[in-house]
């Protein structure tokens, strides 16, 4: 049982490390959100409209992403109507998992 659980931290390590050098750390200034919306050349109204929500409450919602306060859910929806997919990860704070 031991050689499972090490065999499992082991390779949850290397995933782990793995998506750490490839992802980026943040979206800049620029929520993610808004870094999509704006690459697909997606006006804000438009992804409004996909989202099912006005033109204010997607700008709040792009506002309250650069604060932290969006929920999984709102994020999930979001990329959902922008034809991408939300992930959510905790990762080590030192970049790396020994």
């Amino acid at each position: 049982m031991r050689d499972v659980k090490s065999a499992l931290r082991r390779r949850n390590s290397e995933l782990i490390n793995h998506w750490m050098r490839n992802l980026p750390q943040t979206a800049g200034r620029r929520g993610w959100i808004e870094r999509f919306r704006v690459a697909l050349g997606m006006s804000i109204t438009d992804l409004a409209e996909r989202v099912g929500v006005s033109r204010p409450s997607l700008s709040r919602l792009e506002a309250r992403e650069k604060e932290g306060a969006v929920t999984i859910k709102q994020m999930d929806k979001v990329a959902e109507a922008m034809g991408g997919k939300f992930i959510y990860a905790i990762v080590p704070a030192d970049g790396k998992i020994e």
